[in-house]
């Protein structure tokens, strides 16, 4: 089978070979890992899933939603978020240093709308 894949014992055909856990791609080929901010928890040829908004994750051929971290408090992340710097302050709140790490409610008579 090609790389990342598997078959059932005396298995005769290559598209038996199928993708393994936190990997994806067509049977009979080699399958790809999930890229960050996805993850697959069956073997197969499926899609990896997305980490939900409001979390990320940097792993890559992940093979649990486990691995999909919450976002630092008073942040948010679009679906799919690979890297921790995706999750940016939320309406009214900043970070002095604009990483979206440590986010802070503005300062009275300010706001952040974006």
């Amino acid at each position: 089978c090609p790389l990342n894949t598997f078959s059932s014992d005396g298995s005769g055909q290559l598209t038996n070979c199928t993708c393994i856990l936190g990997h994806t791609g067509d049977d009979g080929t080699i399958c790809n890992g999930c890229i960050a901010g996805t993850w697959k928890s069956v073997n197969g040829s499926a899609s990896c899933s997305l980490c939900t908004p409001g979390k990320y994750s940097s792993v890559t051929a992940s093979i649990s939603e486990a691995t999909c971290e919450e976002c630092p408090a008073h942040t948010y992340s679009g679906d799919g978020s690979g890297l921790l710097i995706n999750c940016t302050c939320n309406f009214g709140y900043s970070s002095p240093d604009g990483d979206g790490i440590e986010c802070s409610a503005c300062v009275s008579g300010t706001y952040k709308d974006v």
